[in-house]
C-alpha cells in the first residue's frame, strides 16, 4: 500500500496523470491504425497457414468417379430440354423437372413459397426429389441444388441439366449411406432460403438431418471450361467448415481444374503478397454484403441450420474439362461427405482464405477488429477523465438520454422495416437530410439557452463509446467483417467535440452517408443504364429485405448500434463547439 501511495504522490508531483490523460486520444488513434496494419500483415509470408484436411474419414479424391463421357449424351439431352424451358413460366418448368425426378424413381414434391411485405410479394415454386440411401437409415442427407437463375440473374441451364443427369446417375449406385436430395429452385436467394426453412418446419417429404449442400452454377452455353470458382460466404458471418472447401479443392486438382476464390484469378502456387491481400480484402467485403441486395451466391442461404454449403461455378471457355468433369467434382465431393459418421467439426468454422490453399484462422485475424473496437474504450476513459466522472446523481441524465437515443433509433429501424420499401426509401432520404441539418439549427438554440455542464456532456460521450465498443467487440467474434467495417467508419465519432477543429468529423461517420456512397458505387459499376436514385433504392431495399426475408443482421446493427452512437456524437459535438463552458481545448491546457 505504501508503494502505491508513493507512486501516486510522484505522479501527482510531476503531472504524469495529466500527461497520460492527454495522450489517450493518440493511443486510441494508434489502436485503430494498428488494427488496419494487423490486417495488412496477414498476407505476408509466414503469417498464414497452408490448408489441410482435418477429418481423415473424408478421403477426398480417393474414390474413382464414373460420371464420364458415357454420361455426356444424357447431360446434353437434358440441356437441350432445359434450353426449351427458358421462355416457359415457372410452374411449367417445375412440372417438367417433377416429371423427370419421378421417371428416375425419386420421391418427389413441390414447394410453393411466398414472402409478403404489405403489397410487395415475392413467390415461386421449387421442386425436389429424394434418393433414399440403400445402405443408410434415413437419418442423414446431402443436398444438391441447382437454381433456375443464379445470383447474376443468368439462366442456369447447365446446372439444372447436370442436377437431373446426376440424379439419374447416382440412383444406380448402392454406395450411399446418406440420402441425397436434389432441389431445383426458382432463384439462388430467397427460393433456397424458403426451401431450407420449409424443410425444417413444414415439408411433407424429408430425408433426415442435412449434413452438407452443394450448389451447381453453370450458366453457360459452352461445354468446356477450365476454372472452378468456389463461393462459401454465409449469412451473418457464418462459414462452412473449412474441410468442405479443402475437399472440393483437392477434388478439383485431381480433375486437372484450377480453383479460384473471391473472383481472384491471379493465384499461382504461393501467389504474391498483393494477390493474397486482394483476396483477403474481397473476402471481408463479401462477408460484409452476403445476402444483401442479391450479393453473394446461393449456397449462403443454408446458414443458420448447421448445414455446411458451398457453391461451385464454372469459368473459362477454352479449358480441357467438359461439363461431365463438373459433374465428377460434385460426385467426388458427395462420395467424401458420404464417408462421414458425424457432422463436420474437426476443422475451422472461422477463417479467411488468402488463396485456394492458404488461410488465416480466427486467432490470427481477430486482433485486428479488437484493436479497432478497443480504441473506443480508450476514448471513453478520456471523456470520463476530462469530465471528472461526477456523482451517481449526475449520471442519471446522461444514462436517461443515452437510453432514449438508443430506443428511438431502434424504433426507427423497426419502422423502416415495417414501411413499404418505396416509402422507406424516401423516409431514408428525409432522415439523411434531417440529421445533417439539425446540428446547425441546434447550435443556434444552444447559444441562447442554458448550456449543460461539462460533466453531463462527457459522461454522455463516455457511456456511448463504452456501449459502442462492447457491442462491436461482441459482434466481431461472430461477424468479423461487419464489426471491423463499422468500427473503422465510426472512428471519427470518438473525436467529435474535443476540439473545434474536429467538429466536422461527424459527417464522415454517418451511416446515411455510408449508404449514399455505397449506392454511388453500385451506380458507377452497374452494368445496366440506371440512374443514381434507382441504385440508392436498390441499396436501401437490399438492406431491408435482407432482414425481412433472410434474417441478415446488417440493418439491425446500422439502426441500433451505429446510428445512436453517431447521434450522441452529434449532440456532444454540437454542445462542445458552441459552449465555452465545456470546451475541452481549455480544460486540457
Amino acid at each position: 500500500m505504501g508503494l502505491f501511495e508513493n507512486l501516486q504522490r510522484q505522479a501527482s508531483k510531476y503531472g504524469l496523470w495529466k500527461k497520460a490523460v492527454g495522450g489517450l486520444p493518440w493511443m486510441s488513434l494508434l489502436a485503430a491504425i494498428a488494427g488496419v496494419l494487423w490486417l495488412l500483415i496477414l498476407p505476408i509470408e509466414g503469417q498464414f497457414r497452408n490448408t489441410y484436411i482435418s477429418e481423415n474419414a473424408l478421403l477426398p479424391g480417393q474414390a474413382h468417379t464414373y460420371f464420364r463421357e458415357t454420361e455426356w449424351h444424357m447431360v446434353r439431352g437434358y440441356r437441350e430440354e432445359v434450353h426449351r424451358l427458358e421462355d416457359q413460366d415457372e410452374e411449367y418448368r417445375a412440372g417438367v423437372l417433377h416429371q423427370w425426378f419421378e421417371d428416375i424413381g425419386l420421391k418427389t414434391g413441390f414447394h410453393k413459397w411466398e414472402v409478403k411485405h404489405g403489397d410487395e410479394v415475392k413467390n415461386g415454386t421449387n421442386v425436389y426429389g429424394i434418393l433414399h440411401a440403400p445402405r443408410g437409415d434415413n437419418t442423414e442427407a446431402m443436398v444438391l441444388v441447382a437454381p433456375w437463375f443464379n445470383k447474376d440473374a443468368h439462366y442456369n441451364d447447365g446446372g439444372v441439366a447436370l442436377c437431373a443427369a446426376l440424379a439419374r446417375y447416382l440412383k444406380k449406385w448402392s454406395v450411399w449411406s446418406k440420402n441425397i436430395i436434389f432441389v431445383v429452385t426458382s432463384d439462388s436467394q430467397l427460393a433456397i432460403r424458403q426451401w431450407v426453412e420449409a424443410y425444417h418446419t413444414s415439408l411433407d417429404n424429408t430425408a433426415g438431418a442435412i449434413e452438407a449442400a452443394l450448389v451447381l452454377d453453370y450458366p453457360r452455353k459452352e461445354d468446356y471450361f477450365d476454372i472452378i470458382e468456389v463461393y462459401y460466404d454465409g449469412l451473418n458471418g457464418q462459414l462452412p467448415n473449412l474441410d468442405l472447401i479443402n475437399t472440393a479443392s483437392i477434388v478439383a486438382g485431381h480433375e486437372g481444374l484450377r480453383m479460384v476464390i473471391q473472383d481472384v484469378h491471379e493465384h499461382n502456387n504461393q501467389g504474391t503478397y498483393w494477390v493474397r491481400a486482394k483476396t483477403l480484402l474481397r473476402g471481408i467485403a463479401h462477408q460484409l454484403f452476403a445476402g444483401i441486395n442479391g450479393l453473394g451466391p446461393g449456397g449462403e442461404h443454408f446458414s443458420g441450420w448447421r448445414i455446411d454449403t458451398i457453391t461451385l461455378r464454372a469459368h473459362g471457355i477454352h479449358g480441357p474439362a467438359d461439363i461431365t468433369t463438373f459433374g465428377r467434382v460434385a460426385e467426388s465431393v458427395f462420395r467424401s461427405v458420404n464417408n462421414l459418421l458425424e457432422h463436420f467439426h474437426q476443422s475451422f468454422f472461422f477463417y479467411f482464405l488468402l488463396g485456394p490453399k492458404r488461410f488465416v484462422s480466427i486467432g490470427t485475424y481477430l486482433p485486428a477488429a479488437m484493436l479497432v473496437t478497443n480504441s473506443f474504450t480508450v476514448m471513453a476513459i478520456y471523456a470520463m477523465a476530462i469530465g471528472g466522472g461526477g456523482s451517481n446523481r449526475e449520471l442519471i441524465r446522461p444514462v436517461a438520454l443515452a437510453t432514449a437515443v438508443f430506443s428511438v433509433c431502434a424504433f426507427f429501424g423497426w419502422v423502416m422495416l415495417w414501411l413499404p420499401t418505396e416509402l422507406a426509401v424516401y423516409a431514408m432520404l428525409f432522415a439523411t437530410v434531417a440529421t445533417h441539418v439539425t446540428p446547425a439549427v441546434a447550435s443556434r438554440f444552444i447559444k441562447t439557452s442554458a448550456t449543460p455542464n461539462g460533466v453531463f456532456v462527457y459522461n454522455l460521450q463516455s457511456l456511448s463509446l463504452i456501449l459502442h465498443g462492447l457491442f462491436l467487440t461482441t459482434l466481431a467474434t461472430v461477424n468479423f467483417a461487419l464489426a471491423l467495417v463499422v468500427g473503422l467508419l465510426t472512428v471519427p465519432v470518438a473525436w467529435v467535440g474535443y476540439s473545434r477543429k474536429t467538429a466536422w468529423l461527424w459527417r464522415l461517420s454517418s451511416p446515411f452517408t455510408a449508404i449514399l456512397l455505397w449506392a454511388a458505387y453500385k451506380w458507377y459499376h452497374s452494368n445496366e443504364a440506371i440512374d443514381f436514385f434507382t441504385a440508392y433504392s436498390e441499396a436501401v431495399s437490399g438492406l431491408l429485405w435482407g432482414w425481412r426475408a433472410l434474417q441478415v443482421w446488417t440493418w439491425g446493427v446500422v439502426a441500433s448500434i451505429w446510428l445512436p452512437t453517431w447521434i450522441i456524437a452529434i449532440i456532444v459535438g454540437t454542445i462542445n463547439t458552441t459552449s465555452p463552458s465545456v470546451d475541452v481545448e481549455k480544460k486540457t491546457k
